[in-house]
């Protein structure tokens, strides 16, 4: 019985990831979940992150979302994972599995993490179980903070750029901005599903878009060396002088250009034309 149960599922997922063109060692993972009886004790498995939206690179991770009732079934699920844990080793692209309870993921959208499981819901893929996305949309109100706190931080990027100084907080700002715009209109469906992240931070800083990305993935490294993921990197304010006025006018340009992108946003956000 099981085994015909595990191959109607196999079946199934398989349909359902088959445009994706994933490597044959994330599939045959998938497999021996479920060879373990992963669909019985899941609410809802999906494939989230740059693979389920058909953006990925050969850096990109597998992300995995398992949601599960109750902390019993998630140690069973733990257990399962756990039993290969030494097969994914060494594999790359990595894949992540994240394991929450319907209680922690309930938490996680009603707080600091609600762009976060929305996203996962409602861009990942259902590999088996539920789709829950519409028991947790996006909510306006969160929406509009997010937009509001991305508009202090760019102008106060713009007017360090205008006295000429912090040139590369200023380059860690607007790209943390910009991505959190862009991938929020992904999020709604909007016209910006056709642009990469790429395409849409070159097309905003041009000129400086190489030098951009060069500060803001050092300051990335530092962070995850120094601190762990989620940590603060400072910028020496020695460095300041390191960079042309010229520079400092082009980032100013993008900055405005940020700014102007995000009040839009923030306006039809209140007058509810986002949704």
């Amino acid at each position: 019985m099981r085994n015909m149960m595990n191959h109607k599922g196999c079946k199934n997922w398989r349909h359902k990831i088959g445009h994706l063109n994933l490597p044959q060692h994330f599939i045959e993972y998938i497999d021996s979940l479920l060879s373990q009886g992963l669909e019985t004790l899941c609410i809802s498995g999906l494939l989230t992150g740059s693979w389920a939206s058909n953006n990925a690179d050969d850096s990109s991770d597998f992300d995995l979302l398992i949601v599960v009732t109750d902390s019993i079934k998630k140690k069973s699920v733990t257990d399962i994972l756990r039993t290969y844990a030494s097969k994914k080793k060494g594999w790359r692209p990595i894949i992540d599995v994240k394991v929450l309870t319907e209680e922690e993921l309930s938490k996680a959208w009603r707080g600091r993490n609600h762009l976060v499981v929305c996203t996962s819901l409602q861009k990942g893929i259902v590999l088996v179980g539920t789709d829950l996305s519409g028991k947790y949309p996006l909510q306006p109100d969160y929406l509009r903070n997010v937009i509001f706190e991305i508009l202090k931080e760019v102008h106060e990027a713009s007017l360090f750029l205008e006295d000429n100084i912090r040139f590369e907080y200023a380059c860690v700002v607007l790209v943390n901005s910009l991505k959190s715009l862009l991938f929020l209109e992904k999020l709604l469906d909007r016209k910006a599903e056709s642009l990469t992240i790429a395409e849409g931070l070159s097309a905003v800083f041009g000129g400086v878009y190489g030098r951009v990305l060069q500060i803001y993935f050092n300051s990335a490294h530092r962070c995850r060396r120094d601190f762990g993921f989620g940590g603060n990197v400072t910028f020496s304010s020695r460095n300041d002088q390191r960079y042309s006025r010229m520079m400092y006018q082009e980032l100013l340009t993008s900055c405005e250009s940020i700014r102007t992108y995000a009040e839009r946003m923030y306006r039809e956000s209140s007058e509810n034309l986002l949704f």
